[in-house]
């Protein structure tokens, strides 16, 4: 015989994931069963905005200079760079990605993976003053968002350690990761109530821990190895390197 089930639709929200919940309420008749479908809703994820700031190739990795030609370290400069925008585009949380440069080949390169490219303020006077001027182009566009700034030399970058960082920014104001040597920093995150105020260069780690800012601890390898020299592209090919960086530097014996 088969039994008439009642069943009682019951909505209620918590914040965890979205999941259907079957419970047993209490039955009208001894014979018969009733079943309480609970639907939980999935909370909005979190957004965030990477900014990544860029110098002219012209420019671009002058310390690399005894192993590698100009033209060399423009090739490298935009395959890391590629390596980077494809892990950005890979996070979860990612909303936006914003390339803010005066380099013509770069910006093309941006716009190719679906980045939207600044040019840097006239006179703006370095990293920083991009960034900010970038950080101001995010809040304006995507006032509840994250900003995440990172460097364009992260070739080992993944995904996942940019969402893990992401996660680890969650409740502070301001994050930072500091690099390989905990000297420099990679990546600066901000809350969508806080101007992101990088203070990149040597020894920023110091600066930005003054300034408030969290440091992350979590093992993040990939995002911490930053390029300036021959030994950090060997760091970086042990760790795994983006395909674009991998292809370019196949048969090297800087990896």
């Amino acid at each position: 015989m088969i039994r008439k089930l009642k069943m009682n639709l019951r909505l209620r929200t918590r914040s965890d994931k979205d999941q259907v919940i079957f419970a047993p309420g209490k039955p009208e008749k001894p014979t018969a069963n009733i079943f309480t479908m609970v639907i939980v809703p999935r909370p909005a994820l979190p957004h965030a905005v990477v900014l990544i700031a860029v110098k002219p190739l012209r420019d671009a990795k002058t310390r690399l200079a005894p192993a590698l030609s100009a033209e060399q370290r423009a090739q490298l400069t935009l395959a890391m760079l590629t390596d980077v925008l494809e892990a950005a585009r890979g996070a979860a949380w990612t909303r936006a990605i914003a390339v803010v440069t005066e380099d013509p080949q770069v910006q093309a390169l941006a716009q190719a993976y679906g980045a939207v490219a600044l040019d840097e303020p006239e006179g703006a006077g370095g990293l920083n003053a991009a960034l900010r001027s970038a950080d101001g182009w995010a809040r304006e566009r995507f006032p509840a968002a994250l900003r995440i700034a990172l460097h364009g030399d992260l070739p080992a970058l993944r995904p996942m350690e940019l969402q893990q960082a992401l996660r680890a920014a969650r409740g502070r104001s301001r994050a930072y990761v500091a690099d390989h040597d905990g000297s420099g920093t990679t990546a600066l995150i901000a809350d969508a109530a806080t101007e992101l105020a990088p203070a990149f260069g040597p020894g920023s780690s110091a600066r930005h821990a003054a300034s408030g800012a969290f440091a992350i601890a979590d093992q993040l390898p990939g995002l911490r190895q930053d390029v300036d020299a021959p030994q950090d592209l060997r760091k970086a090919g042990e760790l795994g390197l983006g395909l674009a960086t991998k292809a370019l530097l196949a048969g090297s014996e800087l990896v």
